[in-house]
């Protein structure tokens, strides 16, 4: 039965009910395995008066997905320094030292977080949040259960206030894609996934970026199966955002373990 969850942070509660329901569909539908996995996930949701953000679906173990996001601070290129006061740099993205766990990267802004499937079946990933984090990069280990359906997230919300509601916005697309920098230690296969309001299954895409810790991926590339050996739906390039994140795809047969580490994803 599917059951509202929240978590406290002074006053204020995170609904998470529309997020279970819409992994718990995804799982269903394409995996064939059963909902409870999909109802009781490991990670976080950002918590409210510090964040706000609900996940959105997505493509376990062949996708993935997640969440949304208020005031654009300084971006740049990967490698530039910048930031201003209240803010610690990395590259394109700041750390706004004002409200812990929330990034300014170009034209998007929002709150960070985690996510790992299947934790009945012993996925794990940690940290849960990163409220703590005293900058960047924003880091996160853990290890997958032995099936397709379980995957590993860190992302943000692209267009969400500072201010501590629940409300998630969305970015309207300008420019020719993304740019990305990041670490992965663990060298574990590893996603850019896109998403729109909507989620599953028409407002998600994912482009492979395993082996490389650098570079930029066109709108253009992301597509709704981009783990699959034929073509798939591409995205238009115009549809409004809501989250991006990188992903480990779970792998059937054996467990994945990673560590991977967020240290810029914004539009150019």
């Amino acid at each position: 039965m599917l059951t509202l969850l929240a978590k406290p942070h002074g006053c204020h509660l995170v609904p998470e009910s529309l997020a279970q329901r819409r992994w718990a569909l995804w799982l269903l539908l394409t995996t064939g395995c059963g909902l409870k996995t999909a109802l009781d996930v490991t990670g976080s949701e950002p918590p409210v008066g510090a964040a706000g953000a609900g996940g959105r679906g997505g493509l376990p173990g062949s996708g993935g997905a997640t969440r949304t996001g208020g005031v654009v601070g300084k971006g740049g290129t990967s490698g530039e320094s910048g930031g201003a006061a209240g803010s610690s740099s990395s590259g394109g993205c700041t750390l706004d030292t004002d409200h812990p766990g929330y990034l300014n990267c170009g034209p998007w802004h929002g709150y960070a977080w985690t996510l790992a499937t299947e934790p009945d079946m012993g996925s794990t990933i940690s940290p849960v949040d990163f409220t703590t984090a005293a900058g960047l990069p924003f880091c996160a280990q853990g290890v997958l259960a032995t099936v397709d359906s379980a995957v590993g997230l860190v992302g943000f919300n692209v267009n969400q206030s500072a201010e501590g509601d629940t409300s998630q916005g969305t970015w309207t697309v300008t420019g020719n894609g993304l740019k990305y920098a990041l670490g992965n230690p663990g060298g574990s296969p590893l996603r850019i996934q896109i998403q729109g309001a909507a989620g599953w299954p028409d407002e998600t895409w994912c482009a492979d970026i395993s082996g490389t810790t650098s570079g930029s991926v066109p709108w253009s590339t992301f597509n709704q199966a981009c783990w699959a050996s034929i073509p798939s739906l591409a995205y238009d390039g115009q549809t409004p955002l809501e989250q991006v994140m990188l992903l480990v795809p779970g792998v059937n047969g054996r467990e994945q373990a990673f560590d991977i580490c967020l240290v810029a994803l914004y539009p150019y």
